[in-house]
């Protein structure tokens, strides 16, 4: 292996680990703080207080909501970019008897992408091989 060929796979093994690193793990719960309703509300500045916190809990629920449904949507455009390099990959080989067949969609249609593969179940996608 050369020296330049050698610096490169250097650097893709870096910047592979720094992104492993600085993946955010999955939380399954939201840790958002749930307001106790007092039995009987004694003046307005409890009233208020208790919808102040309310609000602060329905924030903290929105945005927990908001960043899976941004984790789901960088999944499904993942999934979608590497069916579509996967396929062109398949497209540029030449020999017919020698090439790879083309991932497809649940739907059967081959590109990624235009059919949100994995949108609805990021697993569930087919690679042509049978084992």
């Amino acid at each position: 292996m050369n020296t330049k060929m050698a610096k490169k796979m250097i650097l893709i093994y870096a910047i592979a680990t720094l992104t492993a690193l600085n993946a955010d793990p999955l939380e399954t719960s939201p840790g958002c703080i749930r307001p106790i309703k007092p039995v009987k509300f004694t003046n307005n500045n409890q009233v208020e207080q208790f919808n102040a916190e309310s609000q602060r809990y329905k924030t903290c629920i929105d945005t927990f909501i908001a960043q899976h449904k941004e984790n789901i949507q960088r999944s499904t455009d993942a999934i979608n970019n590497t069916i579509k390099e996967w396929n062109s990959f398949v497209t540029t080989t030449n020999t017919k008897k020698d090439s790879p067949f083309p991932i497809q969609g649940k739907t059967g249609i081959s590109e990624g992408g235009s059919h949100n593969v994995g949108y609805r179940d990021p697993t569930q996608f087919t690679t042509g091989f049978s084992f």
